[in-house]
């Protein structure tokens, strides 16, 4: 019984240091997370997930969203992507859709403004 009683500080000092161990490794792996930047960052990371949207997008488990930047128009692209169509899709920011019918599910392409 007295070999337990003395061996109890051990004990209590283990238990306190296997919780801060725990707690490190925990705040640890959350600042790695928060530290994407960019897309291909974003892709690597193991919690992330690909959204099936165009531009395609990136999306960090705490909630960052990147973007794609292969595939996203500038203004050195000429536009030519496909909108319209019978999901409605929109051309980013200044362009605009020129329909190839007036149809209700019509497609066209992206102009710039």
């Amino acid at each position: 019984m007295i070999y337990l009683i003395h061996g109890l500080p051990i004990i209590i000092l283990l238990l306190v240091l296997g919780a801060g161990a725990y707690g490190a490794m925990w705040y640890w792996g959350n600042q790695q997370q928060s530290a994407i930047y960019t897309f291909e960052e974003c892709v690597k990371a193991k919690d992330s997930k690909m959204l099936e949207t165009y531009p395609e997008q990136c999306v960090t488990s705490d909630g960052k969203s990147f973007p794609n930047p292969d595939q996203i128009l500038n203004d050195s692209n000429t536009g030519g992507e496909f909108c319209g169509g019978i999901t409605g899709k929109l051309c980013p920011g200044g362009y605009t859709c020129k329909l190839d019918g007036s149809y209700p599910d019509a497609g066209g392409t992206c102009i710039k403004e």
